[in-house]
């Protein structure tokens, strides 16, 4: 009904468990999974999701018929591990092609996610970035990496640009536990560090993510934008097997979402943040179960 296991760490298994399976429009269905065990803390990205068999109890095939639902399942994510308090895993979706109408559950979904762990970091620099507007950064270690980075073309006397960055996102993850996109900074021509924030966020469709980096002055040609990278992160092909999972009602998935929010406000080590880490593991250790029960309800 939930799971299964890696084949690269048998101690500290990775489980792939089901949270909910929701339609979205006519033609895709977006299945809410969850990467779970503490071997996911030596995560590095996933991604590259393979579908062998995907059914609902109609007897529809599920395999994803959009282009844009295959590149997504193909594209490589870095890890967040939300619900750190609760040590529960990262959130991940994969999407399907949409159920029949008549549809009350998924019978049947199995096949495989790639696991990336470790990887060697490795410092490169770009000099003079405001001359590179419009233009694709050039590496061997971008190319080792599997990224592909476009500055995008920059307004005068503006003090934030924009990096459009494809492929193995993951590799711009400085480090374990840091967020999307840490990898990057930017300097002046004596050294001194201009970065204020950078922001991610999905840029179209497929595998491309949005960087968009503020900085404490306008840019101008004496700026270097300096990118840590992760290279040669190591592949792990995790099979997973999803079985009688119901598709939820529009009210089911309202309290849902209502639990998940609660749960992402809650601050660390409150007691508030305990109940919820407490019912989170029910609802995990139960999965699909749980999915069919109008009865539950956020943790106040």
């Amino acid at each position: 009904m939930l799971l299964l296991l890696s084949s690269f760490a048998k101690a500290q298994p990775i489980q792939v468990k089901a949270l909910r399976f929701e339609r979205q429009d006519s033609s895709t269905m977006a299945a809410k999974v969850v990467l779970s065990g503490s071997t996911v803390r030596q995560m590095t990205g996933y991604g590259n999701w393979k579908i062998s068999e995907a059914r609902d109890n109609k007897n529809t095939d599920l395999h994803p018929i959009n282009a844009d639902d295959v590149r997504e399942n193909a594209a490589i994510r870095p890890v967040q591990v939300v619900y750190q308090n609760a040590s529960i895993g990262e959130l991940a979706t994969l999407f399907l092609a949409a159920p029949s109408s008549q549809a009350t559950r998924v019978t049947w979904l199995r096949g495989t996610v790639s696991i990336f762990t470790g990887g060697t970091p490795v410092n490169i620099s770009f000099p003079h970035i405001k001359k590179r507007s419009g233009q694709k950064l050039l590496s061997s270690a971008l190319e080792a990496a599997g990224v592909q980075i476009t500055v995008a073309p920059t307004a005068s006397q503006s003090d934030t640009f924009f990096l459009q960055v494809r492929g193995n996102v993951a590799a711009l993850q400085e480090g374990e536990g840091d967020h999307l996109l840490s990898g990057i900074g930017v300097t002046d021509s004596k050294g001194h560090d201009l970065m204020h924030s950078v922001s991610g966020m999905p840029v179209g469709q497929g595998r491309e993510v949005g960087a968009l980096i503020y900085i404490k002055r306008p840019l101008d040609d004496s700026m270097t934008l300096h990118l840590r990278l992760l290279v040669q992160m190591q592949t792990h092909v995790v099979p997973f097997e999803l079985r009688n999972v119901p598709l939820l009602s529009a009210h089911q998935l309202a309290l849902n979402d209502a639990f998940v929010e609660a749960a992402q406000e809650a601050p660390r080590h409150s007691a508030k943040a305990s109940l919820q880490a407490r019912a989170m593991r029910t609802l995990l250790a139960q999965g699909a179960d749980l999915n069919a029960r109008d009865t539950f309800r956020a943790p106040k």
